[in-house]
């Protein structure tokens, strides 16, 4: 994660994607993000896909990955 001070803003389905990647993907973000599958994968709550989509896109666009 390179943007702490922005967490603020998040909702808690994008903070929840933030720490899936920063927990299980720590290596791969930067340079090439997982799939939707992947990351609903190593969800606990099954979080939906396109929930999933909305909160990469609008982490993208903040800067956060």
């Amino acid at each position: 994660m390179r943007s702490f001070h922005k967490l603020k803003g998040l909702t808690n389905s994008q903070r929840a994607i933030l720490l899936i990647l920063d927990t299980y993907f720590k290596g791969l973000v930067g340079e090439e993000l997982p799939t939707i599958y992947e990351i609903q994968k190593y969800s606990d709550t099954n979080i939906n896909y396109y929930t999933i989509k909305n909160a990469l896109e609008v982490l993208k666009e903040k800067g956060i990955i």
